[in-house]
């Protein structure tokens, strides 16, 4: 009987270990900017992960590590990247950011960024 009492611990502790480990291993290279309700402030941290001039295909994959999704469109003609993402704010009601970052010659060329809430 204590031979028994004295590994449930030990197995308790080790599928502790694993599960914590396994998060870990899960959500490795996986980031979420904070986003709050001000476009402003919100522009301003995109702009301090994407500064002008970086690598289109850079900032893509900055924005799809952050829980965005992009896409590649034209906008009068003029290439830009457009990122969407949306979280929830109550059981029917989210908020929505919308991200330009216009682009040439494969280089960002700055960011415009919109909120607004959505639900019935």
């Amino acid at each position: 009987m204590c031979f028994i009492g004295a590994k449930v611990p030990y197995f308790v502790i080790m599928i502790c270990a694993l599960a914590v480990l396994a998060g870990c291993v899960a959500s490795r290279g996986k980031r979420s900017m904070k986003l709050i309700e001000d476009p402003a402030l919100v522009k301003k941290l995109i702009l301090k992960e994407i500064p002008v001039g970086t690598r289109v295909e850079d900032a893509k994959a900055i924005m799809e590590a952050n829980e965005f999704d992009c896409r590649f469109v034209a906008l009068d003609e003029r290439p830009h990247l457009y990122c969407v993402r949306e979280e929830g704010i109550s059981l029917l009601v989210g908020g929505k950011w919308q991200v330009l970052i216009p682009h040439e010659g494969g280089l960002t060329k700055g960011v415009a960024v919109t909120y607004g809430r959505v639900g019935p």
